[in-house]
């Protein structure tokens, strides 16, 4: 049956599937007709004939030639185009490099771009290789609707925690589909990407998501946040990226065992020059997320690590200091063990 052809993104979509044409369809081992291409572009922009036409290229042994050809021809017929790109997202070899070509090459009209973007999504198999793909869809208009549908189809439990927080910081509008899985997950492994994240999208998503999670559970999302950054000495563990401190409502207790962990990390960072933007990060932290009130500081700590540690001691108590000041090997350094001695 002839399909009119949409000059829109539904033509790349829903106008053809593969489920329209029978897997076990012959392969005609014709010799490629000189004539065949010339006939195949006119013939692919004339809506009487452009879904009978595909077919015939599809069941063609160098249906990839014909079809790359069309598509990647700026001269040819826009309809054509669109549906050679549909095209190229059905046939089983991959295609996947001639669409990115064809979606990012700024020399096609924006329409032909998002067709090939569409065709594009329709081919990733994995959900890392959709997550790859969902920075497209904010740059090409139309791909909204196709993309959470593709995602649902992938979706199936199989997909890892950094790949769903990947999904909703590309793509926020997804939270519904997404978000349950991701509060779901174990907090550990949640707060693990706090820290490790491979960049501050996800670390930003995962501290969001940890949050949200300890409305249901605030002592296991806090305790797992502290274990997190529990001073160990070497690199701390948010280098190179912003420390986010999700605020899950600290009591008391938690508040002060963080506020020192986070005070042993910038003395010990104030003793390397290379880790003075780690140190600045706990700074901020301190001074914007309320902890200084809640473990008892009064909203006050001197910025200079001496500073620091002198004032742990007055609100912890001198052998908790002097316990801060052994644990950082700082014992036989004058300038901290002036305050053990007094």
């Amino acid at each position: 049956m002839k399909r009119p052809f949409i000059l829109g993104l539904s033509a790349i979509v829903a106008c053809v599937t593969l489920s329209q044409f029978n897997d076990a369809r012959a392969i005609i081992p014709e010799v490629v007709d000189a004539n065949f291409q010339r006939t195949a572009d006119s013939r692919l922009a004339n809506q009487a004939t452009s879904a009978e036409t595909l077919e015939q290229i599809l069941s063609r042994r160098d249906a990839v030639k014909i079809l790359t050809e069309t598509a990647s021809n700026g001269e040819a017929d826009p309809a054509a185009r669109g549906w050679a790109i549909l095209g190229l997202s059905q046939v089983r070899a991959d295609t996947r490099i001639t669409l990115d070509q064809i979606r990012d090459d700024g020399s096609n009209s924006m329409l032909v771009r998002t067709w090939a973007a569409s065709a594009r999504l329709q081919r990733a198999s994995t959900m890392r290789e959709l997550v790859e793909q969902s920075v497209f869809v904010n740059q090409y208009p139309g791909l909204d609707r196709p993309f959470k549908q593709k995602v649902s189809g992938l979706l199936d439990g199989s997909e890892s925690l950094e790949e769903l927080m990947q999904l909703s910081a590309n793509f926020p509008q997804l939270s519904a589909q997404i978000g349950q899985s991701i509060l779901a997950a174990d907090t550990s492994e949640l707060v693990e990407l706090i820290y490790h994240g491979k960049d501050n999208n996800i670390r930003r998503q995962a501290a969001s998501y940890a949050a949200a999670q300890a409305q249901g559970d605030p002592e296991v999302v806090g305790a797992a946040i502290i274990g997190a950054l529990t001073y160990r000495g070497g690199t701390p563990p948010w280098a190179g990226n912003a420390l986010f401190i999700p605020n899950v409502g600290w009591t008391a207790p938690q508040g002060q065992e963080l506020v020192g962990e986070l005070i042993r990390w910038s003395v010990y960072c104030s003793e390397d020059k290379e880790l003075t933007a780690e140190r600045q990060q706990i700074w901020n932290n301190l001074m914007s997320v309320g902890l200084l009130y809640t473990a008892g500081y009064n909203g006050s700590i001197p910025s200079d690590p001496i500073g620091m540690v002198k004032r742990y001691g007055e609100v912890m108590g001198k052998s908790a200091m002097r316990d801060m000041i052994r644990d950082l090997g700082l014992s036989e350094d004058p300038r901290y063990a002036k305050l053990i001695k007094r």
